[in-house]
């Protein structure tokens, strides 16, 4: 009866001592799964703040050309105030250099064509950035949520 209690102790002993390191080994694997995917969070997370500073430096650039092309309206609209007998200087360094108001006209118009062929150049590109940052949204929360799965945490909406 002694060598029977003995036994089923040690068999209970073996079972628990299974499912313990069972589960620890199922926590491991988890929590090895768990650091596998925060360090990819933590580097699309990086990825997604690099974009979003260049977006800003997109945005920056594109604010700058439309004040040259406010500038250089006024100078378009100040120009056709003239006519052939009005005399027109170009800031050449810290010097006037007289210039036919012809010539300056087609200086100013295509630094105007220049400027709006950039400013579009800008909005496509920004579209496009805009669109990757959207994508790059949706790789981080659903990372996420497969962080918080491995974690053993419920997934909520992010």
């Amino acid at each position: 009866m002694e060598r029977k209690t003995a036994v089923l102790e040690a068999s209970l002993n073996r079972v628990e001592s299974g499912r313990i390191h069972g589960g620890l080994k199922s926590n491991l694997t988890s929590g090895i799964m768990a650091e596998a995917i925060q360090k990819k969070l933590q580097s699309e997370l990086e990825k997604y703040q690099q974009m979003q500073k260049d977006v800003s430096k997109s945005m920056s650039a594109r604010h700058k050309l439309e004040t040259q092309l406010t500038e250089n309206n006024i100078v378009k609209e100040e120009l056709d105030l003239l006519d052939s007998e009005n005399t027109v200087y170009k800031l050449i360094g810290p010097v006037l250099v007289k210039q036919d108001l012809d010539e300056a006209k087609a200086t100013v118009n295509k630094r105007l064509e220049y400027i709006n062929g950039e400013i579009q150049r800008y909005e496509t590109l920004l579209k496009e950035m805009e669109r990757k940052l959207d994508q790059h949204r949706e790789v981080l929360s659903s990372l996420q949520q497969e962080y918080q799965r491995a974690q053993g945490r419920p997934v909520g909406k992010v």
